[in-house]
């Protein structure tokens, strides 16, 4: 998939998400530092686009899950 300006909607981050970056030889500080965060989940198929929606609205969810001790 193709970055478009305003495409991206997000992405997903697992446990995995840097040992598969660094295998694929992605520079995490790098992508950071030019503000492509979308590039770098694009290039792990972990991106996330909806596309157009018909609304203005801004939303923020995070949800961290931590192991039972």
């Amino acid at each position: 998939m193709a970055f478009t300006l305003g495409a991206g909607a997000g992405a997903v981050a697992t446990p995995d998400t840097l040992l598969r970056a660094w295998a694929q030889g992605l520079a995490l500080l790098e992508h950071l530092t030019n503000n492509n965060g979308q590039g770098f989940f694009e290039a792990l198929g972990d991106s996330v686009a909806t596309g157009p929606t018909p609304t203005n609205v801004n939303a923020f969810r995070a949800v961290l899950f931590q192991a039972a001790a």
